[in-house]
């Protein structure tokens, strides 16, 4: 694609195209780690070893979409303590 010979307006309306690809597939990708997450209960570091996403990306990316948050242990938070 030789973007030097496009006209403006089909280089706004790309960029535009581009951008909202981008968001979507970020909201994919988070939508499913959550589910690796939540549903399959893989942990953060496990994430990362099978997608070769870091951990941290990953959980950024899977937060909106978490049902319930764990700490590093993997404790869910509300769980009480078993004593």
């Amino acid at each position: 694609m030789d973007l030097e010979a496009m006209q403006a307006d089909d280089l706004v309306r790309l960029a535009r195209d581009a951008e909202t690809s981008r968001r979507e597939a970020l909201d994919l990708t988070g939508r499913a780690l959550a589910v690796l997450h939540d549903r399959h209960g893989l942990s953060w570091p496990t994430i990362e070893r099978l997608t070769g996403i870091p951990s941290s990306t990953a959980h950024r990316r899977a937060r909106d979409h978490l049902r319930v948050e764990a700490d590093d242990d993997g404790r869910r938070s509300g769980d009480e303590a078993q004593g």
